[in-house]
């Protein structure tokens, strides 16, 4: 497949349900890559919150109880479209690592399915910012519900902590179904590290990914060193792989 978006940089997002460890895989990741690939640039952002102007964003879609699910789609595509241009195309345009916690599958997963919106119509809202720069890789964190909902409390206890059960479900289901229709529409690698009871410890889960990475890494040296261009044809890139316990 060809270079997903375009840039000699490498596009790697992290997703999966509240609880699913995105936090600690980030941040691993980013230290792998420092300790490991000495003169590479790398940054990491997120979503909702990768720009000052983010924050604002964030704070209120995680507090503010009275917005809807569409409201809430507009704050998330407001907030994206700043990340991007802010963020992620000039760091990717340098050759940088961007390393992202949650992307536009999230708003997929959780006002999609979650709230009911539908993903088809979530997805449609967000391709016209999405498809100016895709993610290479989603790193798909795929936890069960009841996992995830077990270790709320330790991050920000925000409002969608508080929903039901049957929302946490619905969003578990609607994970499953966003990654696999983001690769019919984007030429996007989903690598699945797939935990349902949690018993695959953090180091155990950054060795997956790291392996799962190693390609996408090899390239961005061979890039860097003006071996191949970015344009470079790359073997399996947008066929999801899976990873189980």
């Amino acid at each position: 497949m060809l270079k997903v978006n375009g840039t000699p940089g490498l596009y790697i997002v992290f997703e999966g349900i509240g609880g699913s460890g995105k936090d600690a895989q980030v941040a691993l990741l980013a230290a792998r890559v420092q300790r490991e690939m000495p003169g590479t640039k790398f940054i990491v952002t997120r979503e909702p919150g990768g720009t000052e102007d983010g924050q604002r964003i964030r704070k209120r879609l995680l507090s503010d109880e009275t917005l809807t699910s569409e409201d809430e789609v507009k704050l998330f595509i407001e907030d994206r479209v700043l990340n991007q241009e802010r963020v992620v195309l000039p760091a990717l345009r340098e050759g940088s690592i961007v390393i992202q916690n949650r992307s536009f599958v999230s708003n997929m997963a959780y006002q999609g399915h979650g709230k009911g919106l539908g993903i088809e119509r979530v997805l449609e809202a967000n391709l016209a910012v999405v498809s100016k720069v895709p993610p290479d890789v989603i790193v798909f964190l795929d936890v069960g519900w009841e996992v995830g909902k077990g270790r709320f409390g330790k991050a920000e206890n925000d409002k969608f902590d508080q929903e039901t059960v049957n929302f946490w479900k619905r969003v578990e289901t609607g994970y499953l179904q966003s990654v696999h229709r983001v690769v019919e529409v984007f030429p996007t690698e989903v690598l699945t590290i797939e935990d349902k009871t949690g018993e695959l410890n953090i180091l155990d889960t950054h060795r997956k990914i790291w392996q799962g990475l190693e390609l996408h890494m090899d390239l961005l040296w061979r890039i860097r060193e003006g071996l191949v261009t970015h344009s470079f044809l790359i073997e399996g890139v947008g066929r999801p792989h899976r990873e189980r316990v």
